[in-house]
């Protein structure tokens, strides 16, 4: 979401107060000057007068040149707020609920218990009124960042790169609605015959010198092959790229999905829902 805060407010509700109240002040110097020019032992009138022209001169150009400035800052702002409400995410977060589901690994000691247990819950949400897809993930996008360094296989010569992460539990992609471009999403006997399966996107898909489907790589300096099953269209994680495409800051770091298996956590249950409005649940 993007709005206005309090800081916000209070800056632009000063600076409204400010400008609407020093022009005042300031029109009221010539009464100064007259008052003076009434004095009838004063022989500087000529003197005042000409220089309160002078001073409504520059007055009158400091107002226009000072209602310039906000007009662009303005339109500006305008543009980047369009901009930021247009940026493509890769994802469609419209009617996705999120919840925090927190397990104690006393309870669930091994990664078989949590596997059961987030699979009877994704069973048991699934069949609310009104859902249309389950899943989990870590982190949400847009919330502290996992980024893990990569490797091509069977290239001496490659560098590993650097890529950001999420655990996601099977449907993922659908309640997303994040792109497919090839290939599949995870199921559940992906995670109960702990396959080491990912699905990258098509930046990760790049580094890996490209046509990725099938290809197999390795996490840092470690001796493990994950072999690559989907392919999605870019996914973004960290910074939002406006629709035009322009950010310099944006680093178009490649992304990864990796199943709940090889790095099993806490996770946060994502639903994608028929109403807007949670309550109607």
């Amino acid at each position: 979401d993007i709005a206005v805060d309090a800081t916000a407010t209070f800056v632009a509700l000063s600076a409204a107060v400010t400008i609407t109240l020093l022009p005042g002040l300031v029109a009221s110097l010539p009464l100064l000057v007259k008052r003076s020019e009434r004095s009838p032992f004063s022989t500087r009138a000529p003197v005042f007068a000409a220089g309160r022209r002078t001073l409504q001169r520059m007055l009158v150009i400091g107002e226009v040149a000072l209602s310039i400035a906000p007009l662009f800052a303005a339109g500006l702002m305008m543009r980047t707020f369009m901009n930021q409400t247009q940026a493509p995410l890769g994802f469609d977060p419209a009617n996705v609920l999120t919840a925090k589901a927190g397990i104690s690994l006393r309870t669930f000691p091994d990664i078989n218990a949590r596997w059961d247990f987030y699979g009877t819950t994704l069973s048991e949400v699934r069949q609310l009124p009104g859902v249309e897809a389950v899943s989990g993930v870590s982190p949400l996008p847009f919330e502290q960042t996992t980024v893990r360094r990569f490797r091509r296989l069977g290239d001496s010569t490659s560098q590993a790169f650097a890529a950001t992460q999420q655990v996601v539990l099977p449907g993922y992609l659908a309640v997303t609605r994040t792109s497919l471009i090839r290939g599949r999403d995870f199921t559940e006997d992906d995670i109960s015959a702990r396959r080491n399966v990912m699905i990258v996107d098509d930046h990760f898909e790049q580094k890996l010198g490209g046509d990725a489907l099938g290809r197999r790589f390795a996490v840092g300096a470690g001796s493990k092959e994950y072999e690559v099953i989907g392919i999605t269209r870019h996914a973004r994680l960290t910074r939002v790229l406006d629709a035009a495409r322009t950010s310099v800051r944006d680093e178009a770091l490649p992304h990864v999905f990796a199943p709940y298996h090889e790095f099993p956590s806490e996770m946060t249950l994502l639903v994608r829902t028929r109403e807007i409005d949670a309550a109607t649940l």
